[in-house]
């Protein structure tokens, strides 16, 4: 926790109108370089996927209890099929992990590995979200009952997950430093 990972990037460098030099790389680049993807660039990346260096399959096995080797089949397999297929590999979700601590990763771990594999905007593949009150018709009809509107104006919505865990005091047991969610680097990105 707090270790700062060192990782080169390709960079070009270009002058701006102002004279000023900067330095560019791709959205790509930049994402490979977190994976851990060693392409020969200089810098801390792992020697294979048992080093238990940040974003492996050993990495996540000892903070997910996912075994890395079936993380690495779920992997191969949708790779695989996607590029048997053209692109018709699909993850269906739903708002569940909405509720949830963590769900931003939840949905980039998702629309990574359909952008990766070439599967998002290909018809048969991609991420294919369900949600429930979003779907539900007539929406009118629906929010009457819902939101109680034939007995009271105006509706008090609440996200109920949210209210409950204060509500309960369950955030009084939460075991997580939320110091550890912050970069050692304090936002600084060094050269």
């Amino acid at each position: 926790i707090g270790e700062i990972v060192t990782r080169g990037v390709p960079v070009k460098k270009i002058t701006d109108v102002n004279g000023e030099t900067l330095f560019v790389t791709t959205v790509l680049d930049l994402m490979m370089a977190q994976t851990g993807v060693n392409r020969g660039l200089a810098g801390d990346y792992p020697k294979d996927y048992d080093d238990p260096k940040p974003y492996t399959p050993a990495w996540q096995e000892g903070i997910t209890g996912v075994r890395r080797d079936l993380a690495i089949r779920v992997a191969r397999e949708f790779a695989d099929n996607a590029a048997r297929t053209k692109g018709k590999s699909m993850i269906a979700l739903g708002a569940g992990t909405n509720h949830w601590y963590h769900s931003d990763l939840i949905y980039r771990c998702i629309i990574n590995m359909v952008l990766l594999c070439g599967c998002q905007g290909v018809n048969g593949g991609g991420w294919a979200h369900y949600v429930g009150q979003e779907k539900v018709r007539p929406l009118e009809g629906w929010s009457q009952v819902a939101f109680a509107l034939d007995w009271n104006r105006p509706p008090r919505q609440m996200q109920g997950t949210t209210f409950w865990y204060f509500v309960t005091d369950q955030f009084r047991y939460e075991e997580l430093d939320t110091a550890t969610l912050g970069s050692p680097n304090g936002g600084r990105f060094h050269n």
